[in-house]
């Protein structure tokens, strides 16, 4: 880990300090010409009114830096397995994205964030059609070695992965929360054999850090922004999936949806983004073509 990823995934430990107070952190590093691993060592520097910290954050820094140095919680990560990457090595499609995370925490196989991503979400609670239709999408991009991207929850997502992993391809399971803090916690045997069997979990939580409603809408901007193409199968009318929709159209990247029967509600969703020119899905292939297209057109997103 380079010093500048060290510092940052310390400083994204500390208790209280969010990803904005870093980044102000940060740019009052560079105002004063110094280096932020240059404040773990000097309490005097980041008392500096360009830091603008509360009491809070800098009683909690305070007791952050009492228990660990710099390499100590680098080597802390290092005997949990867990591996950090900063933006110059994200995959290109991510370090693109509006709000692109200042790091990624990553435990698993790396060569997983290797391209082209697809994410395929949807319900918690889908039906049988959402099944059948998850199992022959994934199986098809599986096939044309596109890796699947998905928030590794109970439903449309959570087998999304099963289907990749059968298949025998990649997946990459983006966390809203810590390593260490698995939920639902009933999926905690799960992980461990998705690891096993070669795949990859990322996230831009520090392990640890606790499920929090709002991480997972900042959770779906970072499977949107992996990803290439994402496929919506089954969605109500105010779903999570269409938050993940909306992160893929701020990137500018492909959206499509899944027809589904008139009468269900879990067609309400897919059926308005079809409406709004999502592109019609019924194949891993018609995916395919669409981000192949993309790539040579950028104007056919949606």
């Amino acid at each position: 880990m380079d010093c500048a990823v060290e510092t940052l995934a310390a400083l994204l430990a500390v208790p209280s300090f969010t990803k904005l107070t870093i980044q102000k952190l940060v740019a009052g590093c560079l105002s004063l010409g110094v280096q932020p691993e240059e404040l773990w060592q000097n309490s005097r520097r980041w008392k500096n009114s360009k830091f603008a910290l509360s009491e809070e954050q800098r009683a909690s820094w305070n007791l952050f830096r009492q228990r660990w140095s710099l390499q100590g919680y680098a080597e802390y990560l290092d005997q949990l397995e867990v591996k950090v990457i900063g933006q110059k090595d994200f995959p290109l499609l991510l370090r693109e994205a509006p709000d692109a995370p200042l790091l990624l925490f990553l435990q698993g196989n790396s060569m997983c964030l290797k391209p082209p991503h697809v994410a395929v979400v949807g319900s918690r609670t889908p039906t049988r059609y959402g099944q059948w239709a998850t199992q022959k999408i994934v199986a098809g991009l599986v096939a044309r070695d596109v890796a699947i991207v998905s928030g590794f929850m109970v439903g449309i997502d959570y087998q999304s992965h099963q289907v990749a992993v059968k298949a025998g391809g990649r997946s990459v399971g983006v966390l809203g929360f810590g390593f260490g803090q698995m939920y639902p916690a009933h999926l905690k045997r799960a992980a461990a054999d998705f690891l096993e069997k070669g795949n990859l979990f990322v996230t831009e939580y520090p392990p640890q850090t606790e499920p929090r409603p709002w991480q997972f809408a900042a959770r779906n901007s970072i499977v949107a922004g992996l990803s290439a193409a994402t496929v919506i199968v089954e969605a109500k009318a105010k779903s999570g999936s269409l938050i993940t929709a909306q992160c893929a159209l701020d990137a500018g990247r492909v959206v499509g949806a899944v027809p589904g029967p008139i009468d269900s509600v879990y067609s309400q969703g897919t059926h308005q983004l079809l409406k709004q020119g999502a592109v019609l899905i019924c194949s891993g292939d018609d995916v395919w073509h669409e981000i192949t297209d993309a790539a040579t057109d950028p104007s056919n997103k949606m």
